[in-house]
């Protein structure tokens, strides 16, 4: 569970998406590999970076944000 202003890490393992062995490649900023970060009733675009040259693995991270004074329907910060 994520407290309101907590960072969120992303890591995605993805070998096919290392197309140059010799440099630091990304993902999610074209048409053809989009990454969103989505919310209830927002997404927006968001690129991962590769960790090392040829890992196939992408990380990136998010801050949350919000009103602490909003509860889902379970009663608890940030849960819904």
């Amino acid at each position: 569970m994520f407290s309101w202003t907590d960072r969120v890490n992303i890591t995605v393992y993805a070998p096919d998406f290392n197309s140059d062995p010799n440099l630091i490649d990304t993902i999610g900023d074209t048409q053809d590999d989009k990454v969103n970060v989505c919310t209830t009733g927002h997404c927006i675009p968001y690129k991962l970076v590769e960790t090392g040259v040829n890992t196939g693995i992408f990380s990136g991270y998010i801050d949350l944000t919000g009103d602490p004074s909003q509860k889902g329907s379970g009663g608890i910060d940030g849960k819904w």
